[in-house]
């Protein structure tokens, strides 16, 4: 358990921690940044739920935590987290989904930061953020892509981004077509397409 007056957890803080199950923060955690390598390679971490306090996680932090079955920051509507780092959560194959749809000040997620998350079948991502080279390579069961704008904000993402090298290649979950993209409609969508909403903090697509 980290006390509520740690700031910043350093570099390779507890790497290798190999039997190392249950990270926890006790509460009014003040905890601003965990930086590179922190937590890379404690393969037996159960889950990975951060204090909304935390703006930036650094790159590898969490590399390889392979048994890590979800990651969060705070309930959601409170997180401050503005970005992850390369590599940041390579790796973590036991991720069912990728969903940042709920953090309002993800600015930058870093290259290979999900990579290999190859459990994942869907993924949320708000119009905010910006995704590096090849995020989410090798998300092999990526199935669906919820996008919290209209598709020509996705449009234009892809053009920027694409023109950038920022987003392309195997950075399968946003440019392989197999890949079901929903995008945002708080009200019954009156053109055709898929579309999803929140209904009580859940995704729901209209039918």
């Amino acid at each position: 358990e980290i006390p509520k007056s740690v700031l910043t957890i350093g570099a390779r803080a507890f790497y290798g921690c190999k039997s190392l199950v249950t990270l926890a923060f006790e509460a009014n955690s003040t905890l601003t940044e965990i930086k590179g390598s922190a937590f890379y390679s404690c393969e037996s971490l159960s889950a990975i739920n951060l204090p909304a306090s935390v703006k930036k996680v650094g790159a590898y932090a969490f590399n390889g935590c392979k048994s890590a079955t979800e990651f969060k920051f705070g309930n959601g509507s409170d997180a401050l987290i503005e970005g992850i780092g390369d590599y940041a959560f390579y790796d973590c194959v036991a991720f069912s989904t990728l969903d940042f749809g709920k953090y309002d000040n993800l600015k930058l997620i870093g290259e290979y930061a999900f990579s290999t998350c190859t459990e994942a079948t869907s993924i949320i991502i708000p119009v905010t953020v910006t995704t590096e080279l090849n995020a989410f390579q090798s998300c092999k069961k990526m199935a669906k892509l919820y996008y919290l704008g209209t598709s020509e904000q996705f449009a234009l993402l892809l053009d920027n981004d694409l023109n950038n090298g920022e987003i392309y290649g195997d950075n399968i979950a946003i440019t392989n077509p197999r890949v079901k993209r929903y995008f945002y409609s708080a009200n019954t969508p009156m053109e055709e397409g898929y579309f999803w909403r929140y209904d009580s903090g859940v995704i729901t697509e209209w039918e």
